[in-house]
């Protein structure tokens, strides 16, 4: 599946939907730390982003997950209201996000762009 807008006509002015997508912003890596000065050098699996790593056991995100050692977007629909507003939608699976767009595409007219 991929990225898709539905257009509609009343309020919402558009609806793009998202299936699960790597989220080449994070990567996972084994770090090297050390306790103490002389202590034993350890090795944690951590989540690495562009500023800061944080080790795996302590990371959690409401909009991410991991997967094969790979960090993942979870499936998401952006909603853009006629006034300018957005909100963005998170699903736990990709099937929850069809049933979703499925539900809105029955509420009014719409065009698939």
């Amino acid at each position: 599946m991929k990225s898709y807008t539905v257009a509609y006509i009343h309020g919402i002015s558009r609806v793009n939907a998202f299936p699960k997508y790597q989220d080449i912003e994070y990567s996972i890596l084994d770090i090297s730390y050390r306790d103490s000065l002389f202590g034993p050098k350890r090795i944690r699996k951590s989540i690495c982003n562009w500023k800061k790593c944080t080790p795996f056991d302590e990371w959690s995100s409401n909009t991410r997950y991991v997967e094969d050692d790979k960090v993942y977007l979870k499936p998401h629909a952006d909603i853009h209201y006629v006034d300018g507003q957005r909100r963005t939608e998170y699903f736990e699976t990709q099937e929850a996000l069809t049933e979703f767009m499925d539900n809105l595409k029955t509420l009014a007219p719409h065009i698939m762009l």
